[in-house]
């Protein structure tokens, strides 16, 4: 469900936003919320378990880095 979270937050950023922090795959995020809340192709815990280990904590870094000036 957070990961379904996250993707909605970033549908609300704006494209200026998005645009500023282009090393953020902001449109990957948004796709893996879809692909978990409409469940397209069926969804392998494994893919999830491996997005949580190999990816989140990239991406915690990287939203620590954030230029929101």
């Amino acid at each position: 469900m957070n990961l379904i979270v996250l993707g909605e937050s970033v549908s609300k950023l704006s494209d200026e936003f998005k645009n500023k922090n282009k090393n953020i795959e902001w449109r990957k995020i948004y796709a893996l919320r879809n692909v978990i809340a409409h469940g397209y192709f069926g969804l392998l815990a494994v893919e999830v378990w491996q997005i949580i280990e190999n990816h989140l904590p990239v991406l915690k870094i990287d939203l620590k880095k954030l230029s929101v000036e």
